[in-house]
């Protein structure tokens, strides 16, 4: 693989001409013959050189949607399914088959959805849960199949429904503290909760809620039916947890709306030893392992962020080369080593590992022409007669 660029600075620097050691370098640049520069020896250990990888973002257009999608899912048969407020999207990443909503309904998704084993679609509806059925003429529709408890509600300002799944759990939640578990063939039930119930997350068989507003965590307790708080002392809201993922047996890796990335054992929380972004004031709203050892984080106003497990950034997709990357929502991985990412704004979709790596994003020059160097373990560049160095977080 071609040696690439740090993705914690992705700069090059411009040094200027009159330099004696970019004139040597100049020299050595154009007398190397091809067969030399091509066997430009890699990075050195431990030192990270990535460029750009390889992706797209779709916006709502290309995939047939005239709203911004608001949820997105793999299904068992390959397919991708993306759901907007009325309309309902299936594709394989290149092609979009549409439904829509009945010319005449009013009604609309207002928020997630989960499919079943049978790839059944269900969703919350004011006082209960539907099926979502496809008809023929490419419209969808609203099959109610549960109620919610009497007098219970998924949102008292309206019905605005999300999920998380644990085992053959569906949690659903919406405004307030209404907090349920329902899924086909059982009946809704309610779960006490006295904090507002902002993001409900699954830590191996732990289910946690999360309050925004003073950023406490709670543990579901499923015999008693309610929630126990388990936050440390001092929590504040910067601390409210976002969301999770596996890290190791018996631990997680939470994200956090302004305290960086944690480590939780099921009781105790502890800091993970993040760099950069990841370890800023910046709300993580996603995260998701990646393979090899790594780990993708959905950084609000940043982008997505490749990190190992010792907390080093080895990847950068940032708001600089789209700015709809600045606010990703969620993140999926599917088996065939493709990153989907759920925009404000669109999808994108990001190859890792990728293919290839594209510098021309990084250069603030043109590429006409460009011959690269390695002096003292850095990269160097001659390009449309301006010399330019890597520059190395």
């Amino acid at each position: 693989m071609p040696p690439t660029l740090s993705p914690l600075r992705r700069r090059f620097r411009s040094t200027a001409p009159s330099l004696r050691l970019p004139l040597l370098l100049t020299a050595l640049l154009c007398s190397l013959p091809l067969s030399i520069r091509a066997q430009m020896p890699a990075a050195p250990a431990g030192q990270t050189e990535i460029g750009v990888p390889n992706f797209v973002v779709f916006g709502p257009e290309a995939l047939g949607l005239s709203s911004s999608p608001t949820d997105l899912h793999f299904l068992s048969d390959g397919r991708i399914l993306v759901t907007a407020q009325r309309e309902i999207a299936f594709g394989d990443g290149v092609r979009w088959e549409t439904y829509r909503r009945l010319a005449n309904d009013q009604t609309y998704i207002s928020g997630q959805v989960m499919v079943d084993h049978d790839g059944r679609i269900y969703t919350g509806i004011e006082g209960g849960f539907a099926r979502i059925d496809l008809l023929e003429d490419a419209r969808w529709d609203f099959r109610p199949v549960a109620n919610l408890p009497k007098s219970q509600s998924l949102d008292d300002r309206g019905v605005s429904a999300k999920v998380c799944i644990s085992g053959d759990r569906w949690y659903w939640y919406g405004g307030g503290s209404a907090l349920f578990t329902w899924r086909p063939g059982t009946d809704a039930q309610a779960i006490a909760h006295t904090g507002a119930t902002t993001r409900v997350i699954a830590a191996g068989a732990a289910i946690l809620v999360s309050d925004q507003a003073s950023g406490q965590l709670y543990r579901v307790d499923l015999a008693s039916r309610q929630t126990v708080n388990i936050s440390p002392p001092g929590t504040t809201a910067v601390d409210m947890v976002s969301c999770s993922t596996a890290f190791a047996p018996g631990q997680w890796l939470l994200g956090t709306a302004g305290a960086g990335l944690k480590l939780f054992d099921g009781i105790t929380q502890r800091p993970f030893p993040a760099q950069g972004v990841l370890n800023s004031q910046q709300s993580i709203n996603d995260l998701c392992p990646v393979g090899d050892g790594l780990f993708a984080a959905a950084v609000d106003t940043i982008g997505i962020v490749i990190f190992n497990r010792e907390g080093r950034i080895v990847q950068l997709l940032d708001r600089s080369l789209d700015h709809r990357l600045a606010r990703v929502r969620r993140l999926l991985h599917s088996p065939d080593g493709v990153l989907w990412a759920l925009l404000n704004n669109g999808l994108a979709r990001l190859e890792l590992p990728s293919p290839f790596s594209d510098f021309a994003p990084l250069v603030p020059t043109g590429l006409n022409y460009a011959a690269l160097v390695r002096h003292d373990n850095r990269l160097w560049m001659l390009s449309d007669s301006k010399i330019q160095r890597g520059v190395y977080d």
